[in-house]
Order: structure tokens, then sequence, then C-alpha cells
């Protein structure tokens, strides 16, 4: 008793008892708005969000509410009873019958007695489970006649990509597409015939069914399904911030499904819709172009970008009369951070190659500190008396060490050498 007690309440939620006069005239117009609508009253329903209208629209009508006062419980989906429900009482208020639904046992009893007999739709085994959108858009067509729905779009055969001509939906979606009530779940015009049904998008069907202002025009043309698809290059290297152009083909050339892109990990690498690789942060990802039942796809691995310029400019040293060598170097910090601290790590050279000793300290190396801040792209500048060497020949930067305003700090290998001499 209690479980028949909820169903009912459920199915009332769905739908109100709408009855219009007895002896009304079959049409459109026995659906009048008559519960006023507060936008935001329900919770779940963003005042931005894509079935807002449709929900007010459904809710003004009479034709839904939620399962309490400020939930309208969007994702939720309806059961094959529930849709029964919904497709007796729109036909019994399009056609004026004034009729009343006596309680029964099981709850929907008297709903299932009423679709049978109008032929809305035929006996199920089991009321309770979600109805499938194949299968709503099926009943709900047969709950108003030809004119109540008809066409004002040219909708082609074999225009909606994911309906067979030979499925027995086939028909009632077309109906609804060509009537202006849906137009797909995605550009491409997909129906999603097997996917559940939600109480969002049963309220956009809903109140376009009963107030023609709400269908949308369109036009379909027939759809070309792909035979293959490639890509231009399987895999793609990148440094972070770098990006690649990747083109996928379709065959035949006049195929009308689009070609989506997508990445399984974006926070390493994503691709915008028309191909574009950018590199985020170091590791792998795979990015893969679809079109139709047919994908592509190619490896992407992304290293970090260097911190630092790798090639040196103005890099040079200079000797003074006592063998004093000075050296002058500049590199960009490509950081992306603020660097408060730098320092360079030196080696010195004799002319072929060797460790030269500076005559002061008796070492071969040097470290250099600079104080910054040096903002991005903004120059780590080297300008300084760095030893007394009389061999000298060459110096070579090993690393540069960085500490950043943020309280990181990363050292660089950089390897790089200049024998230029500057008089």
């Amino acid at each position: 008793m209690k479980q028949r007690v909820l169903s009912l309440a459920l199915a009332l939620a769905l739908c109100l008892s709408f009855v219009p006069a007895a002896s009304a005239a079959a049409g459109l117009d026995n659906f009048t708005k008559s519960n006023p609508y507060t936008p935001g009253q329900f919770t779940d329903v963003p005042a931005d969000a894509w079935f807002a209208g449709a929900v007010q629209a459904a809710y003004e009508y009479g034709l839904m509410q939620g399962p309490s006062a400020t939930l309208f419980n969007v994702t939720g989906n309806v059961t094959i009873g529930e849709t029964i429900v919904i497709a007796s009482r729109l036909h019994a208020a399009y056609q004026g019958e004034g009729f009343v639904f006596e309680p029964g046992d099981p709850w929907y009893q008297p709903y299932v007695d009423y679709a049978a007999a109008n032929g809305i739709a035929g006996g199920y085994p089991d009321y309770s489970p979600a109805i499938s959108r194949a299968a709503f858009a099926m009943i709900l067509t047969n709950a108003l006649p030809e004119e109540a729905l008809a066409p004002i779009n040219s909708v082609e055969e074999n225009a909606i990509p994911d309906i067979p001509s030979d499925a027995n939906y086939h028909d009632a979606v077309y109906r609804l597409y060509r009537a202006g009530v849906i137009s797909g779940t995605n550009a491409a015009g997909f129906f999603a015939p097997n996917n559940k049904i939600t109480r969002s998008e049963v309220a956009v069907i809903l109140s376009a069914m009963v107030d023609p202002a709400l269908r949308k025009s369109f036009s379909m043309k027939a759809v070309v399904n792909p035979t293959g698809l490639s890509i231009s290059s399987g895999s793609v290297n990148l440094t972070t911030g770098d990006t690649q152009q990747l083109t996928a083909t379709a065959s035949p050339v006049n195929t009308t499904l689009p070609i989506t892109w997508s990445s399984d990990n974006t926070a390493v690498a994503t691709v915008s819709a028309n191909g574009l690789v950018t590199g985020v942060s170091a590791g792998t990802a795979t990015v893969t172009a679809q079109c139709g039942s047919f994908t592509a796809k190619a490896a992407v691995t992304v290293t970090r970008k260097p911190p630092l310029s790798m090639e040196p400019t103005g890099f040079y040293y200079k000797r003074n009369s006592v063998n004093g060598i000075t050296l002058s170097v500049d590199i960009r910090n490509h950081s992306g951070k603020t660097v408060n601290y730098y320092t360079f790590n030196l080696s010195f050279l004799d002319p072929i190659g060797n460790p030269a000793v500076d005559e002061i300290t008796y070492k071969s190396t040097k470290r250099v500190r600079y104080v910054g801040p040096i903002a991005p792209n903004r120059s780590l500048l080297c300008y300084t008396l760095v030893g007394y060497i009389p061999a000298c020949g060459g110096i070579r930067i090993d690393s540069i060490e960085l500490e950043y305003a943020d309280g990181t700090k990363e050292t660089v290998p950089y390897n790089k050498t200049t024998t230029r001499q500057m008089r």
C-alpha cells in the first residue's frame, strides 16, 4: 500500500490533474497557463540552464511539478508507467473530454486502460523501469493527432544519424523533429534513442507539444555516413604552451557528419574544435578525432618548456691588462614566474678545453649570485668580473639556480660555453 501511494505521488509530480471542460472542442487551445511560476523557485533549475524555459512552461501549463516545492529533480528518469500517465492526460486534455481518472489498483491501471482504448500504448509486463527516449517518443506522439504535430521543418529521410529506417520508433522521432518539438542532443542532430529520458528533457518535449510557439524551426539534410577517417599525424611532441595543428579527413569527402575532437587527459594536452593541440603540462595524452563510428588517434607527449632561453645572447668575455675576466650574458626568463634570485655556476676553461685556474682563488669554478626581481619574459643579466685567469680560453655556464617569488626553487642545467673574447 505504501509503495502504491508513493508511486501515485510521483505520477502527480510529473503531471497535474488537468481536466478541461467536458464539452470543450478538441485542440491545443484546451491547454492554458494556470500555475504562476517564480524564477528560481526550483533550486536545481538555474535561470541560464538550457531547460529553464521549458520547465517554467511545463509548470505554468500544469503539465509537471517537482517532488517538492523547491526541487524539480531535473536529472531524474521517467518510468514507463509515468509516461503512460502523461500521454493519457495529454490525450484527454486535447480531446476536451473532461476525463476523470478514477483510482485504480495498481495506481496506473486506469491510465493503462485509457491508453490501450485510445491507441496510445499497448500493455507492458512491468511499468516501473525507466523508459528510453525512443519509447517515450512513440507513446507521446500517439497522444496527439497529426494536426497537433503538423510539420514545420524539412527533415529529410536519413537525416537523423542514429535513427535506422527500419526502427519501430522511426516515424515517431521524425514526426517530433519535423514538428519542431525536438531538434536532437547535439549539433549533428543525434537523438540518442536508447538513453533514458530525464525530467528536464520531458519538460522540453511536453511544453513544445502543447505550445507551438516553443517549437524550433530548422532543416536537416540526409546524412552521408563516413566510410573511414584518417589523421594527419599519429604522434605529437610538444613543450608546454606550444601548439600543433592536427587535421582529420573523413571519406567520402561529402560526408555530412561532423568531425569532433577530444583529449583523454586535458591536464596534459587540450584540443580545440578544429584540432589544434596545446601542451599544458608534462605527460602523455591521447587526442581522438571522431566522425560517426570512426575514430583516429594521435599520441601526444608534452615536455616542460625550459624556464630559461637556452640560446643566450651577448655571450662573451673580456680580459683586462691584469688577466681579469669579465663575463657578459643575457638569458630570458621563460618560467612564467618572477625570479627573486638567480645564481650562475661557471667553469673556466683553457684554450684546449681543460680546466683553467683562477690565480686568486686557485679554483676553476665560480658562483655568481644576483638579486632580482626578474619578471616573466625579462632578462637575467650577468656582466661582472668573475676572476683572474691567465690561461682562460672560454667560460661555461654549467647551471643556473633560480629562486622564485612564490618560494619555489629549481636548478636549470645549462651547459653553454663561450670562447668569444671581446676587446
